[in-house]
């Protein structure tokens, strides 16, 4: 077990520091879609026990959006979000002429909610430690994570440049909260985010 968290966390570390490079190794593996949308379960399981443990430490404000949210709405609302985005990524990429598809798409968001549940982790630490200093560090995992994305989809889709990566991007996430918010409204959760 040591050897494989020590693994994770030297291609976690990898995929900070190189993530064109990471994306390029992601992109050589083959992987059956039921593996990818069994992976794509366990990513967001865990992200939704990080969540409960963030949350149990410092509740967020009640008019926030998802705040009351169940572990079960929440876990079946970013399973659908991460395939929605696959999607979104594969199509919208292949509009500004990259060649990626749906499969591939998919393997870059789990790897990178991969990366992003370490970043998880440290946060909850430095919450026991100082809010301030934990608030921070999530702003710049924030950012660090958007130019992981954007750089993934660059390879994803073999643009030369970050310009149709970045438009990609934008594109695809502008997309998946649309459906993201017609999914809340089935779900009965308003605006503020309290049930309906």
């Amino acid at each position: 077990m040591d050897v494989g968290i020590k693994s994770y966390l030297n291609a976690v570390g990898q995929t900070l520091q190189n993530p064109e490079a990471a994306a390029r190794s992601i992109m050589q593996q083959r992987f059956s879609r039921t593996v990818l949308l069994q992976a794509t379960l366990v990513v967001v399981i865990i992200n939704a026990v990080l969540l409960a443990l963030l949350w149990t430490i410092a509740p967020p404000p009640a008019e926030m959006p998802l705040a009351n949210i169940s572990p079960l709405q929440f876990t079946a609302l970013n399973c659908i979000g991460m395939v929605v985005l696959a999607s979104a990524l594969a199509r919208a990429g292949q509009l500004f002429g990259g060649t990626g598809n749906f499969d591939q798409a998919l393997m870059l968001l789990i790897w990178l909610q991969a990366v992003g549940l370490m970043l998880d982790v440290a946060q909850i630490v430095l919450l026991l430690v100082s809010p301030l200093v934990a608030a921070l560090f999530s702003l710049a995992a924030i950012f660090v994570l958007l130019r992981c994305f954007v750089i993934f989809i660059k390879v994803l889709h073999k643009f030369d440049g970050l310009g149709r990566a970045l438009l990609t991007v934008v594109i695809a996430l502008i997309g998946t909260m649309f459906i993201a918010g017609i999914l809340l409204a089935i779900l009965g959760f308003g605006p503020a985010g309290d049930a309906i």
